[in-house]
């Protein structure tokens, strides 16, 4: 019996088969074809874009192309094409997660397996959405209060217990050091940081968020306004900028520190001059392995914990203010993915933190030193880590620069 067909199935029938075998071919193609994912970076050092793409050619499980581009404004990354950043967590980071449409970002998160290796206080670093993964913490720059080893010795210090303790063995040191404490001030990164540091050993982390909220909901060009308002009596900053005054005058803290660049502060270490300092864990690596031994973290009472920074609040109601490197998806593209998870692995997590030198977000691997061991535990032992104010409350380097003009002249005049 012979089966006749329509000219209008026959056509159909047709059809069907070239789109069929259009949809095959593609994807035999791409089977075949190797993967691509395309990374930016965006306001990372050089050794620290390194070390990731370093990290892309250990990633061997599947077979996938890299191309790699910088970011150099905070304006640009909208309108760059790429699959996934690499910046610091803050402002920054959540506009880049916010710019995704919200059709495509439950596609675009990542599974929360990607932080099964992390401490819990790592953990909980990671911006959640709906159980989905923003953005991933994988490498931590916690700020420290390191000490002189000499000049412990020579105002026979034996600990420092909270800041009036810190106080009493920075006038002992004055009779040595020119500057008993030092910090960047120069630079707004720093300065904010520093101030963010001195507000969580005063008034805790809810201090600094409201002083980020603050910032962020502030719509004006009158920084001088703002800073009126942080500092005022019931102002988030306002213990912090008080204290900075009373160093100031009582000569802990020399007026030149709020303009020192981060390469003085490493010349003021390398030649002794200075009883202690505030500093990143980044910045301490550029000490000299001499210098570096001349300095220690603070000595506190034998039943106790080590601190980062000194506070009559105890560890573990702490939050340590570290600038949070993070990978932000930006696209559905599987191999984000499998790239971000195998950079969370410990022999991956135990690379990176060696050739950037920071604390690792694993909880287990191996670091290169005890100055990252100590980050990390502090992380581990403490509350979710603080962002610098910097990197929490702005987008625009500009608008940075201006609070923290402001603020300087503030501590200083008034």
């Amino acid at each position: 019996m012979k089966i006749k067909i329509s000219k209008k199935n026959f056509i159909i029938s047709c059809a069907m088969g070239a789109v069929l075998g259009t949809i095959l071919f593609a994807a035999i193609k791409n089977a075949l074809a190797p993967d691509s994912v395309k990374i930016a970076f965006y306001n990372l050092s050089e050794n620290q874009i390194e070390a990731i793409k370093q990290e892309s050619k250990k990633f061997t499980e599947r077979k996938i192309s890299y191309k790699f581009t910088t970011i150099d404004s905070e304006s640009a990354f909208t309108k760059t094409d790429v699959d996934l950043i690499f910046t610091n967590m803050g402002a920054t980071a959540d506009k880049m997660s916010e710019s995704i449409p919200a059709k495509k970002r439950r596609k675009t998160y990542l599974n929360s397996k990607v932080l099964a290796g992390s401490s819990i206080s790592a953990a909980k670093k990671a911006r959640v959405d709906s159980n989905k993964i923003v953005q991933v913490p994988l490498l931590f720059d916690g700020y420290e209060l390191l000490l002189s080893t000499e000049s412990l010795r020579k105002t026979n210090t034996q600990s420092i217990n909270g800041w009036n303790e810190f106080e009493t063995y920075a006038q002992k040191a004055r009779e040595s050091y020119r500057m008993p404490l030092v910090f960047a001030g120069k630079d707004a990164d720093t300065f904010l940081a520093v101030i963010t540091v001195l507000t969580e050993s005063f008034g805790g982390m809810e201090d600094c968020l409201k002083a980020q909220e603050m910032i962020l909901d502030f719509t004006g060009d009158d920084y001088n306004a703002l800073v009126k308002k942080l500092v005022s009596s019931q102002g988030p900053l306002h213990e912090t900028c008080r204290r900075l005054k009373k160093w100031i005058n009582d000569g802990i803290i020399s007026p030149e520190v709020l303009r020192l660049s981060k390469s003085a502060v490493i010349s003021l270490a390398e030649h002794h001059h200075m009883a202690s300092f505030i500093i990143p864990l980044s910045e301490h690596r550029n000490f000299s392995d001499e210098a570096s031994r001349k300095f220690t973290t603070i000595p506190i009472s034998s039943d106790e914990q080590l601190t980062f920074i000194p506070s009559n609040r105890p560890l573990n109601t702490r939050s340590i203010v570290s600038p949070v490197i993070c990978a932000v998806p930006m696209t559905k593209n599987r191999n984000v993915s499998f790239f971000v998870s195998h950079l969370t692995r410990e022999n991956a997590q135990e690379r990176i933190s060696n050739l950037t030198g920071l604390a690792p977000m694993h909880a287990r691997c191996h670091v290169p030193d005890i100055y990252s061991d100590d980050v990390r535990f502090w992380i581990a032992a403490s509350q979710v880590p603080t962002t610098p104010l910097g990197d929490s409350a702005f987008t625009s380097q500009q608008k940075k620069e201006a609070l923290a003009d402001c603020l300087r002249n503030y501590i200083l005049e008034n």
